[in-house]
């Protein structure tokens, strides 16, 4: 019987956390070394940007980071970002496999259109400022 999308995710989610706590009361763990956010531009080379995604329910935010700023944007909530990946998912199979109609196809790119301006939309002009 197939399982659920959420079932799967939750239980990837406990796996994770039982994964984290088995690996933190081995012997030898050591946490991770704490960094303030304005130390981490001087931690990249001086033409490199990250970009950070902080997911959550009502609002996710994505971080721009060069090593002269840390910029903010705002991005919709987690539901709204998974509904986006997950309309592209569905489609990933019979794209794999060229088996696309021209109609799917067309699904196909204007999903990926909307996951793109939706992740990378609100942070292009800064990246073309930097390019430029």
């Amino acid at each position: 019987m197939a399982r659920s999308l959420d079932g799967l995710i939750e239980e990837y989610r406990d796996l994770d956390l039982a994964t984290e706590r088995k690996a933190r009361a081995s012997e030898g763990f050591a946490e991770p070394a704490l960094i303030r956010p304005s130390e981490i531009p001087g931690l990249l080379a001086r033409d490199s940007v990250l970009l950070y995604y902080a997911v959550a329910g009502e609002q996710s935010h994505l971080f721009l980071v060069t090593t002269d700023q840390i910029r903010e944007f705002g991005l919709p909530g987690r539901a709204e970002l998974e509904r986006l990946g997950l309309t592209v998912r569905k489609l990933l199979p019979a794209f794999r496999k060229r088996q696309l109609d021209h109609a799917a196809e067309q699904n196909m790119a204007a999903g990926l259109s909307r996951l793109s301006k939706t992740l990378l939309g609100p942070v292009a002009s800064a990246l073309r400022e930097l390019a430029g």
